[in-house]
């Protein structure tokens, strides 16, 4: 089912529910309105959707579902560089899930993960560094997305700690891992991840090329944030490279990406650098 009939289906149940005061269904179709919602990469409207199921989740008593959601709009929130949102609503998960005593299944070790990375992402290294260390070190090596996950989050600790050839010996094996699972999404995202790597290396001629590799992979799957992102990286490392034409460019059209998911930070990020590249270019 498509995200978009997705929606419509919940909606339809949703309206049932309301009127007959069911909550645990009314907690069902808020969720998969809140899914198809980050599916679709609608950034302002999926931490909404979510959010106005786990109250409901909770009137239910379903502990699961609320331990689900709110790892979801952690996820969210992480994307949307919300971090100190993103931290709180993946704490209470983690929370949740253990108090189930799920503290060994996959939801609540990717729910751990995200957690690593939204630390490291965050700057937070002295909490993030033992979290995904532990992660790296008790996670079964059973499932080729769990394992690319863990393998993404000590990627972004070592990249946050300086350790940048370190770091670029992860990604390769964790992008692999999510295609291999048939994630192609994160994939891209990990893409982004080894072109500021090698940026931040200094590698410019591999970082130029990577990302754009990154932009025709984001481009053949149609994912509506990946494209930003790939296309923000490769602005910014032609910057550095001094082709502020090719770079302006690439900053307009990852601008209107960014604007037409709706996130906030990568949009006004880019108007930023739009603006300065602006005045680089114009005429004397």
């Amino acid at each position: 089912m498509k995200p978009e009939e997705a929606v419509n289906s919940a909606l339809r149940s949703l309206w049932i529910s309301e009127l007959m005061g069911l909550s645990a269904d009314i907690a069902r179709s808020r969720a998969i309105i809140g899914d198809a919602h980050r599916w679709q990469r609608q950034f302002d409207l999926a931490p909404d959707g979510h959010a106005q199921a786990l109250p409901h989740a909770r009137k239910a008593g379903d502990a699961r579902t609320e331990a689900r959601l709110l790892s979801l709009i952690g996820r969210v929130c992480g994307d949307l560089e919300e971090f100190a949102n993103a931290v709180d609503s993946l704490r209470q998960s983690i929370a949740a899930y253990e108090a189930l005593g799920t503290d060994r299944g996959m939801s609540v070790i990717l729910a751990r993960v995200r957690f690593g990375w939204t630390l490291a992402s965050a700057g937070q290294l002295d909490l993030a560094r033992p979290e995904i260390k532990r992660l790296a070190r008790t996670t079964p090596g059973e499932n080729s997305y769990v394992e690319a996950s863990v393998l993404w989050a000590e990627g972004m600790l070592l990249v946050r700690e300086g350790k940048v050839s370190e770091a670029l010996k992860v990604p390769t094996s964790a992008g692999a891992k999510f295609e291999a699972s048939g994630d192609f999404g994160d994939a891209i995202f990990v893409r982004a991840q080894v072109c500021e790597a090698l940026r931040a290396q200094g590698d410019l001629a591999q970082a130029r090329q990577a990302a754009d590799a990154a932009i025709e992979a984001a481009k053949k799957q149609q994912d509506p944030y990946g494209i930003p992102v790939t296309l923000a990286a490769a602005a910014r490392i032609r910057t550095d490279q001094g082709e502020s034409k090719d770079a302006l460019a690439l900053a307009r059209e990852a601008l209107l990406g960014y604007e037409q998911v709706r996130h906030g930070k990568g949009a006004q990020a880019m108007k930023t650098l739009v603006r300065e590249l602006e005045v680089m270019t114009a005429p004397r």
